[in-house]
């Protein structure tokens, strides 16, 4: 899998763990990013306080391991 430069950006901000972004402009490729299962919508049994918090999935992990210098 190939990630634009903004999806690969967007989901490098997810190793430091679990991420809500608010900005609308950025919605769309969370949505890309969760759809690709890179990332995973944490629940609120998962400890999310309130919904769209996303965190990396092992997949993703494993994007990141492969596409990093």
């Amino acid at each position: 899998m190939i990630l634009t430069a903004e999806q690969d950006s967007l989901l490098r901000t997810y190793a430091g763990g679990p991420r809500i972004w608010d900005a609308a402009n950025l919605w769309r490729t969370v949505c890309d990013l969760a759809a690709a299962q890179l990332i995973t919508e944490v629940t609120r049994a998962e400890g999310a306080v309130r919904g769209g918090c996303y965190r990396l999935t092992p997949a993703g992990q494993q994007y990141l391991k492969e596409h990093t210098p």
